[in-house]
């Protein structure tokens, strides 16, 4: 992420109330491409942008074509820590035009993949290696690029160069740990995450504690704390391996986040709960992150078996909902469509509440979503929450029942689900909590997903966490077609 630097209008404002054209060209080649290099960014962009506009004037006459590169690669990449896309493009055209640079090919290449160009962005990362192969990030980059694609084993291996001379960073192990996982090689894959808990130990995710991490020590009659970690929807999938544990003699204490407080509160395999991050932590033998849980049943037994039913509402909840559903969605209702057709209530959801913006690739566009809400024989109910839920003001959802303002935490959707008929979701939340409580679930995926969801029969359709999941996959990055019209299909034949 890009930082503030407070500090950086200050030397911008003395670089032009001074002799601005001489110390530009020493700042523009000392302290600005560090900056710039560790992604700092001015705060006062106006100033700033005011600032390079006379800079632009003064020296570019009087430069060689080596400070002129420099410079227009200094301007770019303040045009794109601005957001400003298409701008810092060309001016890392203008940079390349004086002077080929492997930083400007790689500053030039983050800014059109983080546009969605990928193909474009591998050609240009390429090129920042050919001509200085020890550049930072650039092998990483690649390994996220070719995630996208979907090609693995060519992510697999710049994961691995990026590790073999870069600072062997967090994200460098957690890269490899997924990349191995993605490719099914689930014992090299866990082993890194083991390495990267040992040696980052200030993991945010870790609770605060002197006790042990458990590693396979005898829990009976011992007190075992969980620590929910990641998001949502991962706590949703590995609270599953929760009962392993209890099966050990284990008395559990699952610290978890908030918004699943009340969907866990009552589960029988949970002795103690508490809220993560607000409760002080109880009294324990040991402690486990989530994740533990899923490599302790992979080294134990060697195999994941796909699983449903494993949490369940309150019937207070349930009994809610499942009166509000019947008067906005009466049912059942058949029909007289082709003579035999039910009417169904199809409980959908197009994006996560707050994808970061490397994971909008994960939601489906405005125009795609109308696509597959574009469906009158159904009930359609949305279980869509965050930024998203301006989508309702498109006239197209004008028949799409929106929960939202009730959904205050997830055990209220989880209520809700249960009176649909099917749940039709991206790689959210959602999609885990409708599995989880045994609701039949299509879910659509983006060509690189994650590992959870890797194909595992010729069709793509089968997963190894939800025996009750069906999967619709991208053929093609960025393109839903094929995953949209192959649900409506289905919807036929279901229906």
């Amino acid at each position: 992420m890009i930082d503030t630097m407070p500090e950086l209008k200050q030397q911008f404002d003395l670089m032009y109330h001074r002799h601005f054209i001489d110390f530009a060209h020493r700042y523009s080649e000392n302290t600005v491409m560090s900056m710039i290099d560790n992604h700092y960014e001015a705060v006062n962009s106006d100033n700033i942008k005011n600032m390079f506009q006379k800079l632009e004037k003064a020296i570019i006459p009087i430069s060689n074509n080596t400070q002129n590169a420099r410079f227009y690669n200094i301007y770019a990449a303040f045009e794109q820590s601005c957001h400003h896309d298409d701008v810092a493009n060309n001016y890392y055209k203008i940079s390349l035009n004086y002077e080929e640079t492997a930083i400007c090919y790689r500053n030039h290449a983050v800014n059109v993949g983080n546009s969605g160009q990928t193909n474009s962005a591998i050609s240009l990362m390429k090129k920042a290696l050919a001509l200085d192969p020890t550049i930072s990030n650039a092998n990483r980059n690649l390994g996220y690029y070719y995630c996208d694609l979907g090609d693995y084993e060519a992510s697999l291996e710049y994961f691995k160069q990026e590790y073999a001379i870069g600072d062997k960073t967090r994200d460098d192990i957690c890269n490899l740990a997924v990349a191995y996982l993605k490719l099914q090689y689930f014992d090299e894959g866990f082993g890194f995450y083991k390495l990267m808990r040992q040696l980052y130990r200030d993991d945010k995710y870790r609770p605060k504690t002197d006790k042990p991490l458990w590693q396979g020590e005898n829990l009976e009659g011992k007190y075992l704390l969980i620590q929910s970690e990641q998001g949502y929807g991962d706590n949703i999938m590995y609270s599953r391996f929760i009962n392993n544990v209890k099966k050990l003699g284990a008395h559990i204490i699952f610290v978890c986040y908030e918004n699943l407080y009340l969907l866990y509160k009552d589960n029988p395999v949970i002795d103690d709960i508490i809220i993560r991050d607000k409760d002080s932590l109880p009294y324990h033998d040991y402690w486990v992150m989530m994740i533990d849980l899923l490599i302790d049943h992979y080294q134990r037994f060697k195999k994941f078996t796909p699983q449903a039913c494993y949490i369940t509402p309150h019937q207070e909840r349930i009994e809610y909902w499942q009166q509000k559903i019947n008067y906005i969605a009466p049912y059942p209702q058949n029909r007289a469509r082709n003579g035999k057709k039910k009417q169904l209530r199809i409980g959908i959801c197009w994006a996560s509440q707050n994808f970061p913006p490397e994971q909008k690739r994960r939601a489906l566009p405005l125009n795609d979503i109308k696509k597959l809400i574009n469906i009158k024989d159904h009930y359609l109910i949305a279980f869509q929450v965050g930024d998203r839920e301006s989508d309702f003001n498109d006239p197209a959802f004008n028949h799409v029942h929106n929960l939202a303002p009730e959904l205050y935490n997830f055990e209220e959707t989880a209520a809700a689900m249960l009176q649909c008929d099917l749940i039709i979701s991206v790689d959210t939340a959602c999609a885990h909590i409708a599995s989880a409580i045994g609701q039949k679930t299509w879910l659509l995926l983006p060509v690189g997903c994650d590992w959870r969801y890797l194909e595992l029969d010729r069709n793509g359709y089968k997963n190894l966490w939800y025996s009750n999941m069906r999967i619709f996959r991208q053929k093609e990055l960025h393109n839903w077609s094929h995953p949209i019209n192959a649900v409506k299909r289905a919807l036929k034949r279901l229906s």
